[in-house]
Parts: C-alpha cells; structure tokens; sequence
C-alpha cells in the first residue's frame, strides 16, 4: 500500500536526521522493495529513495556505492523526463561530488557542466 511506502520513507528521514545512517538505509531500502514492485523500477518515485540512499553512502564516505545509486538515478531520471529536467542536473551534481570526492576531477568537472547547462 503507498501509505506504508510514504511511513517508510519518512521514519528514513527521521533517521537520518538524528544521524542514524544504518536504520535511515534499512527503512529507505524496505520501501525501495515496495516502491519496485508497486510502481515498477523505472518510476521517478524509486529515483527519489535511491537519491535518499545515495546521499547517506556519500554521508558515511562510501563512494563507490554512492557513485552506482546516483547513475541509476540519472538513468531513471532521464527516462522519466528527458535529458534537460533539473531532477536530472541533480542528479548529474550529486554524481559530480561523488566523482570529486574521488579524485576523479575531469569526469567530476563534466558532470558539474552538464548539470549547469540544464540548470541555466
């Protein structure tokens, strides 16, 4: 049911929040399942609990997690709305601090600049 799916996610933030980053995930990945299967894996809703968790991996230093999220992110965002929507430069942002954060400056600085572009 979607109430059970919005429950989920909001007892995620409060995890988040008060810095529990292992529940906040537990919680964010119970309703990415429900999520999946009732509104199928290409729905923007499952971008947005997957940006949730992305962001958490990058919270805890776990680039390369976090790196995989954002793409699928980006993926399902740029299905859901083409490729010049500010859901997708978000997306490319987060996949450029990411990038950053591991050094890898030209793919980094790319990802800023497409973002900027859709953002302008």
């Amino acid at each position: 049911h979607p109430n059970i799916i919005v429950t989920l996610t909001n007892i995620a933030q409060i995890h988040k929040h008060n810095g529990d980053h292992q529940s906040a995930l537990r919680m964010y990945r119970d309703a990415l399942v429900k999520q999946r299967k009732v509104l199928g894996p290409d729905h923007p809703k499952v971008a947005d609990t997957l940006s949730c968790i992305g962001q958490i991996q990058y919270q805890r230093s776990g680039f390369i997690l976090a790196l995989d999220v954002f793409q699928e992110v980006l993926r399902i965002r740029r299905l859901a709305y083409g490729d010049d929507n500010l859901e997708v430069a978000s997306a490319l942002n987060s996949i450029g601090l990411v990038l950053f954060k591991q050094g890898v400056n030209d793919l980094s600085f790319e990802s800023f600049l497409e973002s900027l572009r859709i953002r302008r």
